[in-house]
Parts: C-alpha cells; structure tokens; sequence
C-alpha cells in the first residue's frame, strides 16, 4: 500500500515543525499549570496508596483456623502419587 502523503508534503511538514525541539514559548505556556500538575499527580498517587493501604488493614490476612486440614497422606498415596 503507498502512502497517501508524498514526499513534497513530508518535507512541507518538516519545515514548519522544525526539529521538534522544546521551544520557550511551550515551555512559558506550560509553567502555569506545572505546580497545578504536580499537586494532583500526588493527590491521585495518595488517593490511590491510600485505598490500597486501608484495604489491607481492614481485610488482613486471613488465617484459615477454622477450616478443617485433611489428614496427612500416608505413605502408600505418597509412593502411589509420587510425593
């Protein structure tokens, strides 16, 4: 299949993007919101350690006293079943 976008048009592009590089007027543009960034990374990252954290202490771990063990198998099944 041949790309829609010939080689006049790839150049074109190249052109008016540059090398892509960070430019200071995207960087001055973005300053504003970086602290507004940072405080809600770190809202959803404590939001999210702190339902982990909580889920856990309130499920524990459960220690299965009041579940009946089988018997040990004896040496027959061991040898029977190869264990």
């Amino acid at each position: 299949m041949r790309s829609t976008l010939g080689l006049r048009e790839i150049n074109k592009k190249q052109a008016l993007y540059g090398d892509y590089h960070f430019r200071q007027s995207i960087e001055r543009g973005r300053r504003p919101y970086a602290g507004k960034n940072i405080a809600t990374a770190l809202g959803l990252a404590g939001a999210v350690a702190g339902i982990y954290f909580y889920s856990l202490k309130v499920v524990k771990q459960e220690d299965y006293s009041d579940v009946a063990m089988p018997p040990e198998p004896t040496a027959e099944e061991k040898q029977k079943f190869g264990k």
